[in-house]
């Protein structure tokens, strides 16, 4: 028994030294088994008292923390925390710039933009605005050759020849364009144009019997050339009764 306690304490010496075999760790495994928890304790302590000063040093024992790293690494912790929440600080601001835009675009009244329309036997909506009475319509025509004319409400009778095309104001109001093969020769312009005002509204009948009611602030283009009088180009607001 006496030599079995010798050679556990040996065993024992060796670990304590880190030069111990795998084998030689099993065998001590193995030994440990067969002694309470206070034997071995004893044991352990008696081969302890034997190497005083001989076990190998402790690696920790002379360090010390680097206290000027642990500043520098605490630092870049809380710039890095600070960018974060000024980050979530300017998400949140841009969400909220990003959101009053929508809303103030939804809600707030603007004016519509102009589109150009082109209309092959489309009908466009009627105009929001109150329809005025036909005899009350006025406009400005506009040839492509920069002559302006001006339509009132007192203006009557053929306003524009242009070959064979003439437009005539009717007496209730109506602006007609009318073909009048005796009437004229030949016209090298291309486009005849009709505007409207803030406030006016024009009522227009094409060749063909197709009347178009322009709401203010809109445009027609009537092509001159023949084989295109059915295609009329609008930019604003119109109804076209076909």
């Amino acid at each position: 028994m006496e030599r079995d306690i010798i050679k556990v304490q040996e065993l024992i010496k060796k670990q304590l030294l880190e030069i111990i075999s795998l084998e030689e760790e099993a065998d001590l495994k193995e030994k440990r088994s067969h002694y309470t928890e206070d034997e071995y304790d004893l044991m352990v302590v008696e081969v302890l008292r034997q190497l005083e000063g001989q076990l190998p040093k402790d690696p920790l024992e002379d360090w010390t923390p680097d206290y000027g790293e642990i500043k520098r690494r605490g630092e870049a912790i809380r710039r890095k925390e600070k960018i974060k929440r000024y980050s979530k600080v300017g998400y949140a601001a841009a969400l909220l710039l990003i959101t009053g835009g929508v809303l103030l675009y939804l809600f707030y009244p603007h004016k519509k933009e102009d589109i150009m329309l082109h209309l092959e036997g489309q009908c466009l909506g009627a105009a929001d605005d109150t329809e005025i009475p036909l005899i009350e319509s006025s406009c400005l025509l506009l040839a492509a050759d920069s002559t302006w004319i001006r339509v009132e409400q007192d203006t009557f009778g053929t306003l524009l020849q242009l070959g064979e095309l003439a437009v005539t104001r009717t007496g209730e109001g109506l602006l007609r364009i009318q073909r009048k093969p005796m009437a004229g020769g030949e016209t090298t312009l291309k486009s005849l144009n009709i505007y409207t005002a803030p406030r006016q509204q024009c009522v227009v009948e094409l060749e063909d019997g197709t009347r178009v009611r322009m709401n203010a602030q809109s445009q027609l283009s009537y092509s001159l050339r023949k084989g295109d009088s059915t295609v009329i180009y609008i930019k604003g607001e119109a109804y076209v009764d076909a």
